[in-house]
């Protein structure tokens, strides 16, 4: 079809678990600087807070609003959370190919032929990839406002 095979990185992690057991965690990131603005993907973005903007917030919070005499009855709440593998979550819209992992063919899943000639494509957002923070914030939003939170 005319599109770039985009390559990988495998990423290797020991992780020493609460109970003092050792767990292996393995990653795979897409090389996402091989994509071309405009081709491959439209627009990026990253939805973060500033340092500032935190702190300032939970200054307030820790305050509260007696320093504000015309809002002293307001009272602040904060919800955090945390999203482990978040930019998995988004659905892109745009036709991204990867090539297999390796080991596929060695023990079996692949053939020879098939290593050679054929690619994945991805549905989903990959770490890597320049749309998938985008992509995982409207996944979100749309969620908080299908169930108004």
């Amino acid at each position: 079809m005319g599109r770039k095979i985009v390559k990988y990185k495998t990423i290797f992690k020991t992780k020493i678990e609460a109970d003092k057991t050792c767990g292996f965690k393995t990653r795979m990131i897409m090389k996402g600087f091989m994509l071309q603005p405009g081709i491959d993907y439209k627009e990026t973005f990253s939805p973060v807070a500033s340092e500032t903007s935190t702190r300032m917030t939970i200054g307030i919070h820790l305050y509260g609003a007696e320093g504000l005499p015309e809002h002293k009855d307001i009272k602040f709440k904060i919800n955090m959370i945390y999203i482990e593998a978040a930019f998995l979550e988004g659905k892109i819209p745009n036709s991204v190919y990867i090539e297999f992992p390796q080991g596929l063919l060695e023990v079996g899943i692949i053939t020879e032929e098939e290593s050679r000639t054929k690619c994945i494509e991805l549905t989903g957002g990959m770490y890597g990839s320049p749309e998938s923070a985008i992509q995982f914030f409207r996944e979100y939003s749309n969620h908080l406002k299908q169930n108004r939170y």
